[in-house]
């Protein structure tokens, strides 16, 4: 068989690498030099052994299963349909007679011809051998003088800490002043809506913000990457991005400086004397990166804390550490009463206004909880079919009102229910048109009256209960709808504030999602870019006329 022939030389080789590898282990362990026989004695059984086990895992391996084969049929072996590993067992059976290696002859004749090679072996083994120990002995040595190190920084910096939050106070008041009395206030936006321009809104006022938390949500004009469930985006930086920065950058250069001056001088010398180089900051840096960040994170916590007036009044005053001290203990004793006082106005304003609220409706716009009224909500995304499985039930039942946002939308359904062959009449603050016989309206949701008796109602986008302006309307139908059903419709950010409005009452709700996901663009989209097919759809004119809006330099698409 070639295959076996191409093999078998270098399975011998392996072997006799093998062999002198076990001499060499057999070697190294002995305080004095063994003779050759002693060796044998207690290794013969073992030299012979690394020949089977080379030459079997070498020709099970490499050679093929076809050849495998071949070669047992020429033994008289039945090899057709027989399981693989039943293959290669007859075949390292028949492999264990095939030309053998005699490895002890072998080993036996090497000795003979170099008696001196024994002796030299023997050398440079033990010389190999105490080499690993002694580097084994300085590795352990180097460790345990770097846990030492590290052991007394962390010590220093858990020792260290609120004086390192005084210094972070200090610095933080410092770039307040800076940003309060010279930096640019930015219009609110949401921070990824990158399609909206930044306007300038004049100077801060530093009296406008209370807690330096009510300062970091304003934005700085920069834009910044951001991470988000794995996914890398960008977006307009709040100056809550800047400080976690700014405090990161501050500490990762001063802490490391402190420690290194307060370490002991014997661990230093130690240090030096088994690793060859001094201890510096940006080695100390390294081993504490992971407490730093810890210790930034729980800063960035506290410092949102503190009342701007507090930081502000510690400018002029030069850091001395008992100074600072001071009043830092008497600024959270009154941040405390402060706090205090403030939670008490919030909740006497809140008590006034649950007054005015009654004195102003009483129990009228509560929802009751003894109507009998099933009440479905449909939530979700755009276009995922919320309307429309709503509508379905309404135009199934014997009436309906279907109470809109837009009087675009109620002409819309009043459209569709009298194509279907459903009379339904149409009424809006414009219009009305009354289909004799119908007994179903669609209308806007400020036409909806609450003595009118219907099956189901249907009030969508019920999300707009929220605006300043008309969310009374929904406010009212929903609390005052009189019916058997009354499906809600409305995006997610809805739901729990229409299963508090009704409280005990009974409510079933559907969710959606959309099938194709809406994808926001990373850039600005101007006219250009518009391809044939694409819809424009503009939620304010005003806006898209804006001489830096994307869409006014180009002509604009009548509603």
């Amino acid at each position: 068989m070639n295959q076996l022939n191409i093999l078998y030389p270098i399975a011998v080789d392996q072997t006799k690498y093998k062999i002198q590898e076990d001499i060499q282990q057999f070697l190294e362990t002995k305080e004095e030099l063994p003779t050759f026989q002693e060796y044998l004695e207690e290794r013969s059984h073992y030299v012979q052994q690394i020949w089977i086990n080379v030459w079997l895992n070498k020709v099970t391996n490499d050679v093929a299963r076809k050849e495998k084969k071949a070669f047992l049929n020429e033994r008289g072996y039945e090899v057709e349909g027989v399981d693989r590993k039943l293959i290669n067992q007859l075949f390292r059976n028949e492999m264990r007679e095939y030309q053998p290696f005699a490895a002890l002859e072998w080993l036996k004749g090497m000795e003979k011809e170099n008696s001196l090679a024994w002796e030299q072996q023997y050398k440079k083994a033990r010389s190999l051998f105490e080499q690993r120990i002694r580097e084994k002995r300085a590795k352990a040595e180097r460790e345990e003088v770097v846990t030492a190190l590290e052991l007394q920084a962390h010590q220093l910096v858990e020792k260290g800490q609120q004086e390192y939050y005084l210094i972070v106070r200090n610095f933080v008041a410092d770039k307040l002043d800076t940003d309060l009395y010279g930096a640019v206030k930015y219009e609110e936006v949401d921070t990824y809506k990158l399609e909206e321009l930044l306007l300038e809104a004049g100077p801060f006022n530093p009296e406008d913000y209370s807690t330096v938390a009510s300062f970091f949500t304003e934005l700085t004009g920069a834009i910044h990457k951001t991470y988000q469930y794995g996914e890398r985006y960008f977006e307009y930086e709040t100056y809550y991005f800047k400080y976690e920065k700014r405090i990161t950058d501050f500490l990762f250069g001063v802490i490391p400086e402190k420690v290194l001056k307060e370490l002991d001088t014997e661990i230093l010398k130690r240090y030096e004397d088994v690793m060859g180089e001094r201890v510096n900051p940006s080695k100390l840096r390294k081993m504490l990166a992971n407490a730093l960040h810890l210790i930034i994170h729980s800063y960035m916590e506290e410092i949102q804390e503190e009342y701007v007036s507090d930081l502000l009044a510690l400018v002029p005053i030069p850091y001395e550490k008992s100074v600072h001290q001071s009043i830092y203990e008497k600024d959270v004793q009154e941040r405390e009463q402060r706090k205090a006082a403030e939670l008490a106005e919030i909740e006497r304003k809140k008590q006034e206004e649950e007054r005015m609220l009654d004195d102003i409706f009483g129990r009228e716009y509560i929802p009751s909880a003894d109507r009998d009224i099933r009440y479905i909500l449909h939530v979700g995304e755009t276009n995922t079919g919320k309307t429309y499985q709503a509508l379905k039930r309404m135009q199934e039942a014997e009436s309906g009102l279907y109470l809109a946002p837009l009087r675009l939308l109620a002409l819309e359904v009043y459209d569709v229910l009298n194509a279907g062959g459903i009379p339904c009449s149409l009424k809006t603050g414009e219009e009305e048109k009354i289909v004799p016989g119908a007994s179903h309206i669609s209308s806007t949701v400020e036409m909806f009256h609450e003595r009118d008796f219907y099956e189901v109602v249907v009030i969508d986008e019920a999300q707009m209960i929220a605006d300043k302006d008309r969310g009374f309307s929904w406010y009212k139908a929903i609390t005052k709808a009189n019916a058997k059903e009354v499906h809600i419709i409305g995006s997610y950010n809805m739901q729990n504030m229409i299963l508090q409005l009704l409280g005990e009452a009974e409510v079933e709700v559907h969710r959606y999602s959309r099938d194709t996901p809406l994808q926001v663009e990373s850039r600005i989209f101007t006219l250009a870019d518009a391809k044939s097919g694409d819809a424009l759809v503009c939620f304010s004119r005003k806006k898209c006329l804006k001489p830096h809006h994307p869409f006014s330099k180009g002509a604009i698409p009548s509603a």
